[in-house]
Order: C-alpha cells, then structure tokens, then sequence
C-alpha cells in the first residue's frame, strides 16, 4: 500500500483513535521499565484472513489493517480469557470490571462494531500480543 495515500476506514476515525491509545496504553503499563514494546502492521486482504469468517463483514470493505503489538510484560490470563469468552453470569466479579479489563474490553466492543476484532494472546516465548484488525474501506 501506498503510505502517501490516507487509509479510509470503515467506522469513526475518534473511536478508531480512541482504541489505538487505549492498547498502546495497556502494553506501556504493562512492560517493564526500559523495556521493549513491538509495533507491526500490514494490510490484508480480506479474503485472505484466517480471522475473516470471524468478523463483521461490510460490503464497503475489502481489506483489513492488522496491527500487531508485543510486550514482555505481565498479564493476567484470566484477563485474556475473559476477553475471549466474556462471562456468562455478568453480576460475579470479573477483571472486566475495572481498568484495565474495563478499558480493553470497551475497546473491544467498539471495534466489533466496526467490523474489527480486538484479541490479546499470551504468545509461546512469554510476551503479550495486542492484535488489531480494523477494516479498510474500498476506494
């Protein structure tokens, strides 16, 4: 993709913003002091995503912006499962409850209905990853 030429997405531009602060907050909050933080991106087509059967799928888009971060910090995993499969009885405590759950699971909700998904994963070598797919518009 040309970077000279501005990406138009398929939902408000604020919440979009909004989202990208809001994980990129979580993995500084979460690496340690000095620590390194990992911002990939690349453009997929959506046909081509594994995820695609997963999402939301407009007629006005046909590409997806996947935005990958990766932390070395700590996570609770029940966070991450909760995040996954949100919890059935929503009156017992949940880490949802408060930030950063709270924040992170706003986030997820508001690029669900734009289409995207918001997942974090616990990955092999012990770091977090944040990953982003937030769809393009045509044109």
């Amino acid at each position: 993709h040309n970077l000279k030429t501005p990406l138009k997405f398929g939902g408000e531009l604020l919440k979009i913003e909004l989202v990208l602060y809001e994980v990129f907050v979580a993995a500084c909050c979460r690496a340690p002091e000095g620590g390194r933080i990992d911002i990939w991106y690349r453009i997929i087509p959506l046909a081509d995503s594994p995820s695609s059967a997963n999402l939301n799928q407009s007629p006005l888009c046909d590409r997806l912006l996947e935005l990958s971060i990766t932390d070395n910090g700590v996570i609770d995993s029940q966070l991450i499962a909760e995040l996954k499969y949100h919890p059935s009885d929503e009156l017992a405590p949940s880490t949802l409850d408060r930030p950063p759950g709270l924040h992170l699971w706003i986030c997820q909700s508001l690029i669900q209905q734009i289409g995207g998904q918001l997942k974090l994963y616990q990955i092999e070598d012990g770091r977090v990853l944040s990953r982003l797919l937030i769809p393009i518009a045509k044109g």
